[in-house]
């Protein structure tokens, strides 16, 4: 039979294991960070946004990757697009990409890198 220092070693040990994996569970859930612009369609109807967004992974390391978005009324998500860490690398949306919504807000390009994404809208009732 174990003594009784034993036992309460292994358990502050256990429970400071899962104090320590708590904390990180947390720190990853709100750790991702990134920048990005937002354009507003012509019709006032839409929202097209594009990101450059980091977040760590649990035992180190880091998924890098671009989000496009395109939102209706109340922030409704219409279109949502991810496409991981293109070989080209990322884009600081500040600076290089673009956002251009064609006039009858149906659809919108995202430009960046060589690389064009067109999102359309047409279908989506506002």
């Amino acid at each position: 039979m174990k003594s009784r220092p034993a036992i309460l070693l292994a358990l502050v040990a256990a429970m400071t294991v899962a104090i320590v994996v708590a904390y990180r569970c947390v720190w990853i859930a709100n750790s991702a960070t990134g920048d990005g612009k937002f354009r507003e369609s012509p019709d006032k109807q839409f929202t097209a946004s594009a990101f450059s967004m980091t977040e760590p992974y649990f035992f180190g390391g880091q998924r890098r990757y671009h989000e496009f978005l395109v939102q209706g009324c109340a922030s409704r998500q219409v279109r949502r697009v991810v496409i991981e860490e293109p070989p080209e690398g990322m884009v600081d949306w500040r600076h290089d990409g673009s956002i251009t919504w064609s006039n009858d807000s149906s659809s919108v390009t995202y430009s960046f890198k060589g690389t064009q994404l067109k999102l359309e809208t047409k279908d989506q009732k506002r």
